[in-house]
């Protein structure tokens, strides 16, 4: 009885050993990347807030009241990242999170999107949240995700599921827009681009 206790008490210290070594390179790990990201941030793409000028309100306006059957709307990457604040703002409201910062790092063909999320009252708890979206070359609204990463961790290899179920979701959520006319226009095309979004729609 006492060689299984000792045996079992064994085992159970290696497990918790590896556990606890498991997060410290994970969080070494973390910290690593983090420290690499924000070295290599562009400041000029960096927003704290969803506050848009006037001038943007009124070029959507432009875009959705427009008679032309086809037209374009151009989004650059500081006002998409504060439409991102904005939405992801609106979503953590009631929950122990709150978004600080977002992110974009524009490239043709895929941008990397990432948010600051941290707890309301541990506010030393944080982390980043990336995801590469992109965009084929096809003359069609639809986007989605390549990647998600949390400090740098690829939660699309842990979790394969994750990236599906998401891009799914924004699937779905074109159809949804461009079937119901919420916009008044029906989403044709989406360019992500060096410097710019543009947004290509006819009329509902």
């Amino acid at each position: 009885m006492k060689k299984f206790l000792k045996v079992l008490t064994i085992i159970i210290l290696s497990i918790l050993i590896i556990l606890f070594a498991i997060v410290i390179i994970l969080f070494i790990k973390s910290k690593t990347w983090e420290r690499n990201f924000q070295s290599e941030m562009n400041p000029h793409y960096l927003v704290n807030d969803s506050i848009l000028p006037e001038e943007f309100d009124r070029r959507v306006e432009e875009y959705i009241l427009s008679k032309e059957s086809t037209d374009f709307l151009t989004l650059s990457p500081e006002e998409v990242g504060h439409t991102v604040f904005g939405s992801l703002a609106q979503m953590v409201e009631e929950s122990v999170l709150e978004t600080t910062n977002v992110y974009i790092e524009p490239s043709k063909g895929v941008w990397k999107i990432c948010a600051r999320a941290r707890l309301r009252d541990v506010r030393n708890v944080y982390a980043w949240v990336c995801a590469d979206v992109t965009k084929d070359d096809m003359q069609t609204a639809q986007i989605y995700l390549k990647n998600l990463e949390i400090q740098g961790i690829d939660i699309g290899k842990i979790y394969p599921g994750s990236l599906i179920m998401i891009n799914q979701g924004i699937a779905e959520a074109v159809v949804i827009a461009n079937e119901n006319g919420f916009v008044g226009r029906v989403f044709e095309n989406m360019e992500l681009l060096e410097d710019e979004l543009i947004i290509k729609g006819f009329l509902y």
